[in-house]
């Protein structure tokens, strides 16, 4: 159950940042509203999980997974610019991920 809310919390991170975007500075009603709807769910659902995680590994899996997804659909949906620099960023990034997972830091 703890692992469903994570990913829902986290799921919940990428529609409101991509929600963001799509809300042309505030422009668009339908993303603003689904950004603000998506921010406040998105915060009562990691109160949920930082109850059942430590908060050093929720919050860094909560941030480190919704970087690299948003940065993946910003590279693939809206035509950012893509680096070496960039790549070896996510890469460490996802390592870091996956040593904390190793460590047994959750």
């Amino acid at each position: 159950m703890r692992w469903a809310l994570l990913a829902v919390g986290i799921g919940l991170e990428i529609t409101s940042s991509v929600s963001l975007k799509l809300s042309e500075g505030l422009r668009r009603p339908g993303p603003t509203v689904t950004a603000v709807a998506a921010t406040i769910a998105g915060l009562l659902v990691f109160m949920l999980v930082v109850d059942r995680f430590s908060l050093s590994y929720a919050y860094a899996v909560w941030a480190g997974l919704g970087t690299l997804v948003v940065a993946t659909i910003g590279i693939a949906a809206f035509d950012e610019p893509v680096s070496a620099l960039k790549v070896i960023s996510l890469v460490i990034i996802a390592s870091g991920l996956v040593g904390l997972n190793l460590a047994g830091a959750e």
